[in-house]
């Protein structure tokens, strides 16, 4: 993927439109050819938040994603809805962050396991942030926040409380 322009960073992916926050400090709204979307058969959606760029600004303002630069990583997921081929839920990622919380809603383990065997399958180190721990009331919580104090350190994986 070649070309030259604008560089910046992928802010947020909705549709065919992409906001990109350009090395100048400015936001800008893209839109990403079809040759993109074509040359990774297997990839739902070429272009991901995280992803660095390179822009071309266009007549009306808007710009156009010339080149999409190489990743250090992604973190993606099996495609949704029927579609074949895998999804970047994110790329150029440091840290995962799984934010749940302990009550109201109750926790999910499941989900908190899911992201976090993504995250080891990519590459990238995750964490635990357990939040609403003030809204604790009886055992059924006492035992799952413990149970969640002896699992998740155990297996490497700081939580946050």
């Amino acid at each position: 993927m070649s070309g030259n322009g604008i560089t910046g960073l992928v802010t947020r992916a909705t549709g065919s439109w992409y906001q990109v926050r350009l090395t100048t400090g400015h936001s800008l709204s893209c839109r990403m050819p079809g040759k993109f979307r074509l040359s990774e058969e297997e990839i739902v959606n070429p272009l991901a938040v995280g992803d660095r760029v390179d822009v071309r600004m266009q007549s009306d303002g808007t710009g156009m994603i010339d080149r999409i630069h190489d990743r250090k990583n992604r973190l993606e997921r099996k495609a949704t809805h029927g579609r074949r081929g895998i999804q970047i839920l994110a790329s150029n990622v440091d840290l995962v962050l799984v934010v749940q919380s302990l009550r109201d809603p109750v926790v999910k383990t499941g989900f908190i396991d899911r992201v976090l065997v993504s995250s080891e399958a990519c590459g990238i180190s995750a964490a635990i942030v357990l939040n609403k721990k003030d809204l604790k009331k009886g055992n059924k919580d006492e035992k799952r926040l413990e149970d969640m104090r002896s699992i998740y350190p155990d297996l490497g994986y700081s939580l946050l409380e």
